[in-house]
């Protein structure tokens, strides 16, 4: 073989390698475009997915805050009502028992002055004050505890020397209280009565007229 068709040969071998080297890279290079083409889709829609439940979790967790807030205020709103309610129900307890106890301590004084009617004329008569009840001609000191003379909140009512008048009333919660009444003056248009308390330490707030007082 003539070295000129030797070279012939090599450059035709070459070609055809050559020309196989291109086509193969060509081959890959198709199908890796066509490999990122597909799954190009894929990535795209699971991209979509990750935001949609992203999105939703921070959708959640704002709602989740907005009812931990409204619970929040619904709590605080029932601890108010409560309070309001235990307050108001306080109150009308305070006032039901001042209530019976300016009640009780009024018909104290509807028996004292009771009391002050024969006082007065045992005193317009003879000039000076009777020492008993029965010497006033007052009902006994005892029938004060029930009608036609007194209540049963009143347990006597007691007159004594140098026009003085004493209240007892019924005990209550193991506690005995007492009005007394003290007749000054000289002259029967001067008497003036005047109203106190050895234990009622209240009995001004109660009863304007009257004071606290030991005796």
């Amino acid at each position: 073989m003539s070295r000129f068709n030797l070279f012939t040969l090599i450059a035709l071998l070459l070609t055809v390698a050559l020309g196989g080297f291109f086509l193969s890279n060509s081959h890959k290079k198709q199908d890796f475009t066509q490999g990122n083409d597909s799954a190009l889709p894929a990535q795209t829609e699971s991209a979509e997915k990750l935001a949609a439940t992203e999105k939703n979790i921070v959708q959640a967790q704002q709602a989740k805050q907005a009812l931990d807030l409204s619970i929040s205020a619904a709590q605080q709103q029932t601890t108010a009502l409560d309070s309001a309610v235990s307050n108001s129900q306080k109150y009308q307890q305070e006032m039901l028992n001042n209530g019976k106890r300016v009640a009780r301590l009024t018909q104290g004084l509807a028996v004292a002055s009771a009391i002050k009617t024969p006082m007065m004329a045992y005193f317009i008569e003879h000039n000076q004050w009777p020492q008993s009840n029965q010497i006033a001609g007052a009902p006994p000191a005892e029938s004060f505890n029930r009608p036609p003379h007194g209540s049963p909140v009143i347990q006597s009512g007691n007159v004594l020397p140098d026009g003085k008048i004493v209240i007892q009333f019924a005990q209550e919660n193991g506690v005995t209280e007492h009005l007394w009444l003290q007749a000054t003056g000289s002259e029967p248009n001067e008497i003036r009565w005047q109203c106190s308390s050895p234990d009622i330490s209240d009995i001004g707030s109660i009863i304007s007229q009257c004071k606290y007082q030991k005796n």
